[in-house]
């Protein structure tokens, strides 16, 4: 695999060869109309009250109990809808308004469930809390109708689908089911789609379930199911455009790169670092203290056979540009590049991270540049033939000002008087929205 492009043409041709390339079983993409229908949530959800109410032809909403359990199943459902959240701190929030890819996603009908709203009832304050006709904390789930696949014993498996989360206190989940719903294989959002206490991520995640057709006797799969689990309070839930694909063998990955937004809202850039501190300026780094002044990025493998780097000498790389703003501005290429050699073998399925950094050679790259913006690219690379090019490469940029004269960093836009509008010196993403 050669390094990346990074031009909207190539990244759309890439991602029509995946399509074309990956065997596509059920839901978008796969041909079978039937399936495309429940896949793109066309048609109405039917409701009950049991795990074991569920349609054979149609998904159905489970609600299993609201106001922290206190109710119990309640109404805790799922929706249908083509319009939006309409809670009183989600409200007109669609899939396609950060991750513009998904844009026209939703047009034919998301499933949604709407935990802001039915809390609050769309009014906002806190007198409105736990006032609406469905207090939080609630749990509901959505199951999907019976999926045939007879014929794919011992096939290693992929769930993807579009979403769209907001999240406050929640514990999602997404299950897959062999014998008609009587037992499920969980798999956590969270694994995959890491969003911090109000935070906000939406893009198409890759869910694995590799080996959950393994053994299975002969012409026994015609009743397999899906689940999705919302369980928690605040905010909402979204998902549209569900597939269920033959794994690729080989898909290297940097963790949790998804999202094409880069602001602060993007939940995955605690895993890229450039250094590890805050509030301290240039002048007192130490090149020599790799605590202070380091590059890294998590990597993974979400294939179903592990990269062995005897055999497909995985890389990691990272190339740094940079704009000048003032007089004569323009762009600078590849001011500092560099690449970590992968010497540990990536075990297939996610779950199995690595987290690499190596320290800079020399800081001359980052002072004796004026005021500008930096834009780091990060990305992966082997020898193999990848299952996902657009999860390969992350990217995002710093913004350098000045600040008592010392010159200092943050991910934050500058200001009118090119000064950060965050006090973080460097870009290390806590956990805290006021330490940026």
């Amino acid at each position: 695999m050669n390094r990346p492009l990074f031009y909207t043409i190539s990244l759309i041709f890439l991602s029509i060869s995946n399509l074309c390339a990956q065997h596509v079983l059920w839901g978008v993409g796969s041909g079978d109309s039937s399936s495309i229908r429940y896949a793109e949530f066309r048609d109405s959800i039917h409701q009950a009250t049991s795990l074991y109410g569920t349609s054979d032809t149609a998904w159905t909403a489970v609600s299993i109990s609201q106001d922290t359990g206190k109710i119990t199943p309640g109404n805790a459902y799922w929706i249908r809808t083509t319009g939006a959240s309409r809670g009183a701190y989600t409200s007109n929030r669609v899939l396609g308004q950060l991750d513009l890819s998904l844009v026209h996603s939703q047009h034919n009908g998301v499933a949604l469930f709407d935990s802001d709203f039915m809390d609050n009832g769309g009014v906002s304050g806190d007198s409105a809390i736990g006032t609406g006709l469905v207090p939080a904390k609630q749990v509901g789930a959505l199951i999907s109708p019976r999926i045939n696949l007879n014929g794919y014993r011992d096939s290693a498996l992929v769930v993807k689908f579009n979403t769209s989360i907001r999240n406050f206190d929640t514990n999602c989940k997404i299950s897959f089911s062999i014998d008609n719903g009587q037992t499920y294989s969980d798999v956590a959002l969270a694994t995959e789609l890491p969003v911090m206490t109000n935070y906000s991520a939406e893009t198409r995640i890759s869910i694995p379930f590799h080996q959950i057709l393994n053994g299975v006797p002969t012409n026994s799969l015609g009743a397999c199911r899906l689940k999705f689990t919302f369980d928690g309070g605040y905010y909402y839930w979204m998902i549209d455009d569900i597939s269920i694909e033959i794994a690729p063998k080989y898909d290297f990955a940097i963790v949790g790169n998804h999202s094409r937004d880069k602001w602060m809202n993007e939940p995955f850039v605690r895993y890229a670092k450039i250094g590890n501190l805050l509030y301290i300026p240039f002048y007192c780094t130490t090149i020599t203290n790799n605590k202070e002044w380091f590059w890294g990025v998590g990597i993974t493998n979400k294939g179903s056979e592990a990269i062995i780097p005897s055999q497909l000498a995985p890389k990691l790389r990272i190339s740094v540009d940079y704009y000048r703003y003032g007089y004569q501005p323009r762009w600078f290429r590849d001011v500092y590049t560099d690449t970590i050699i992968v010497s540990d073998t990536l075990l297939s399925s996610q779950g199995n991270e690595l987290y690499l950094t190596k320290d800079f050679r020399d800081l001359d790259t980052f002072i004796n540049d004026d005021r500008g913006k930096y834009r780091v690219r990060y990305w992966v690379e082997h020898q193999g033939t990848d299952g996902d090019y657009q999860n390969d490469t992350f990217s995002y940029d710093l913004f350098q000002g000045g600040w008592n004269n010392n010159t200092i960093f943050s991910k934050g836009r500058l200001n009118q008087n090119g000064d950060p509008f965050a006090s973080g010196t460097l870009y290390d993403l806590p956990t805290k929205r006021e330490n940026l």
